[in-house]
């Protein structure tokens, strides 16, 4: 036998009683994770001779607030930032009763798709890239979004009807602006 056999058998020697000095301890004396339940918690129920628990209660909990919907509203060059109050009331839409309830209801289920490529806090940026983005060749537009009392600013391509048509769209832009947009469903 040469010496490097020797070493490794040495070697494996070492390794296999340290691994019995650490497991056989707790194979044998079965004390291992006994103590914590499967289920629940580990903390035990309240004992029987505690009797001077005071239950606080609270006549005025305040009610916590109803979540904001979010105000969506177009943007072009020719619209100020102040004709929108931030706090716009949000208005439901009226349904004409001439239409017949089928072609409403197509209506509200109908999904377009458009590529995100990009959201801005300041107006005039997002109108630069709305711009570039015209002169490409891509149908973009700027839309106001107004939650928690603050107004983005997102520019958008599209829309199109098909999620696949708005894929490929966004490849294209990646393509041609260098932007990696986001598919989103709109409105």
């Amino acid at each position: 036998m040469n010496e490097s056999s020797i070493k490794q058998r040495i070697i494996g020697a070492i390794v296999l009683v340290s691994l019995a000095v650490i497991f056989i301890p707790m194979i044998l004396s079965g004390s291992g994770e006994q103590n914590m339940p499967l289920f629940g918690s580990p903390i035990p129920p309240k004992p029987e001779n505690i009797t001077n628990i005071k239950v606080l209660e609270f006549d005025n909990v305040p009610t916590p607030p109803a979540p904001r919907s979010v105000i969506r509203t177009p943007v072009d060059q020719h619209s100020k930032t102040d004709d929108i109050p931030i706090e716009a009331p949000v208005k439901p839409k009226e349904v004409l009763t001439t239409k017949p309830a089928s072609i409403v209801k197509e209506a509200k289920s109908l999904k377009a798709w458009v590529v995100q490529v990009g959201s801005f806090s300041q107006r005039s940026n997002a109108l630069k890239l709305k711009d570039k983005m015209l002169k490409k060749g891509f149908r973009a537009f700027v839309e106001r979004i107004t939650t928690h009392d603050k107004a983005s600013y997102r520019v958008r391509v599209g829309p199109e009807l098909r999620r696949d048509d708005a894929l490929k769209v966004q490849q294209q832009i990646e393509q041609k602006m260098k932007i990696k947009g986001l598919v989103v469903a709109h409105p």
